[in-house]
């Protein structure tokens, strides 16, 4: 028995010296072995041994200059790779969130035979010079075939693979890092143009054809991946069909990239700053592969720690992301274009510079909005009765004389139907009449807050309207509103909202209005 496992691990360490035709032959034994296995559940004690081996065997033969897997074979292995997975599946226990030994066993086949294809398909996009008549080099064309298939079913069936297993020991190997290879292979692929190689989906035109590819007239109606959506693509005549058909692959395979990205817990993650995939799949340590062998329950805690660990990771990752994009922000300049139509005066304005007010409503240039609260106030100040022994006394009574003179101009001025003349509540309504002037509270915690609501709901801002298509360029807003106050607190809140404000007599010489 020693001789034989010794025997194993040397022929192991020899692929790279058989022959092609040697080596193609017992990886085809192997590869149907291994599927055998699966469907039959027989022998299953052996199978990641024998999995190791044919993986090994399939890293060396796509590893060298005459790969003898063509497009033909390529499409059987992923065909019955497919089938083996979706008949394990069909075995499970009836529960979704749950696979059986089988099942495990078969998607972490496919996922590592996925994980040494895009390793090498990226080896050769990226090492090769290409032909200056080709879109890609000829000896990847296979792979990337190889790869689009592959993102097509698992597209298909994220529930299968998802949280991804991890059966194979590190000691047997191979054990790609799959969804780091693959975060290299999108970037890669998203350095390539294909500009070169138009591609539509409208009504063809005269001189167009259609782009089929040779996967999906072989696997046309195959049930693993029924769910894809057909696409019907059309490219121009004078486009070389091969460069066409791995311009659609190569499209497909950037949207698989997008697609990932978008899961719940993610797989891929996009980098703020660089636009490049980096992997946030996280790698499984040997403790939690042994913990497998020691039963389902164990099994299944590995499995809810691996979900709660990706959900800090994406956690961590959006927190990253907003920190990136909050920094890419702040030090961009903010100008105000401010062009005058309403204009929303504080309680102070009323009592220092109600001749000034007076003389904007008479002009008829700007809508003055009176908040509810400032009436309010300016009511419960013309109400206040002052200590006449007190200092102040004469100030508090030139306040409530100023208040009722205030409130008494604002209701004749409703009264009258004045059209530049509005009372605002705190909810952005205007109020026609007078006779009820309470209303409840929202959120505000005090008077300035309501007052600057008042005029935030003339600034409606949109992301698509001010933000500049030059990263560096200023960025824009427009405003119809001006608070008028001399009061210093209500300045800075509204300085930190970008709601322009002056104070009554500034405004009145900018305008040149004269009380």
């Amino acid at each position: 028995m020693e001789d034989q496992i010794e025997d194993e691990e040397e022929e192991t360490t020899n692929y790279t010296l058989m022959s092609t035709h040697e080596l193609y032959k017992r990886f085809t034994l192997d590869f149907l072995v291994l599927h055998g296995k699966l469907l039959t559940k027989i022998g299953m004690e052996t199978f990641p041994e024998l999995c190791s081996q044919t993986l090994h065997q399939y890293a060396s033969l796509i590893g060298r200059e005459n790969c003898p897997l063509t497009t033909s074979v390529f499409t059987q292995i992923l065909a019955i790779t497919m089938f083996s997975v979706q008949h394990c599946s069909s075995d499970g226990v009836g529960d979704e969130n749950v696979r059986t030994q089988q099942q495990e066993h078969a998607v972490q086949f496919a996922l590592d035979l996925f994980g040494l294809t895009v390793e090498r398909c990226t080896q050769l996009l990226s090492e090769k010079v290409k032909d200056a008549s080709s879109l890609i080099v000829p000896e990847a064309r296979v792979l990337v075939m190889a790869v689009k298939l592959f993102a097509d079913w698992l597209s298909c069936h994220t529930n299968s693979w998802m949280p991804p297993p991890d059966q194979l020991h590190p000691e047997l190997g191979p054990c790609p890092d799959m969804w780091k290879l693959f975060a290299n292979f999108s970037n890669t692929v998203k350095a390539i143009d294909c500009l070169g190689c138009p591609l539509f989906t409208h009504t063809p035109a005269a001189n167009s054809r259609p782009v089929v590819l040779y996967e999906e007239k072989e696997l046309a109606g195959y049930v693993p991946l029924l769910a894809l959506p057909q696409d019907v693509v059309f490219t121009p005549v004078n486009v070389n069909l091969d460069d066409a058909s791995d311009a659609k692959r190569l499209c497909r395979l950037r949207f698989f990239a997008d697609f990932i990205c978008g899961l719940d817990p993610p797989v891929l993650a996009v980098n703020g700053k660089t636009d490049l995939y980096y992997s946030v799949a996280p790698r499984p340590t040997i403790s939690e592969r042994d913990d497998d062998k020691q039963g389902s329950d164990i099994s299944a805690l590995r499995r809810r720690k691996r979900e709660l660990e990706i959900q800090v990771q994406q956690r961590q990752l959006l927190e990253k992301n907003a920190l990136q994009v909050v920094e890419k922000q702040t030090c961009r300049d903010i100008e105000l274009e401010i062009r005058p139509t309403y204009l929303v005066p504080d309680t102070n304005g009323f009592i220092d510079y109600l001749d000034k007010i007076k003389a904007l409503v008479q002009a008829r240039k700007y809508t003055i909005v009176v908040p509810l609260v400032v009436i309010n106030e300016l009511d419960g100040l013309s109400k206040t009765a002052s200590d006449p022994n007190d200092i102040s006394a004469e100030h508090a009574q030139w306040v409530q004389r100023r208040a009722a003179a205030s409130v008494q101009y604002i209701e004749s001025i409703i009264e009258q139907g004045q059209r530049n003349v509005k009372v605002m509540t705190s909810q952005g309504n205007y109020l026609d009449t007078l006779e009820f002037r309470t209303e409840e509270r929202h959120g505000q915690s005090c008077n300035d807050d309501v007052i600057l609501s008042c005029c935030l709901h003339f600034c409606d801002d949109k992301a698509k309207d001010f933000m500049p298509k030059d990263a560096d360029a200023p960025i824009r807003l427009k405003r119809e509103v001006v608070l008028l106050t001399d009061d210093r607190n209500l300045r800075v809140k509204a300085h930190t909202r970008n709601v322009p404000v002056k104070d009554t007599l500034s405004f009145c010489r900018w305008v040149k209005i004269n009380a």
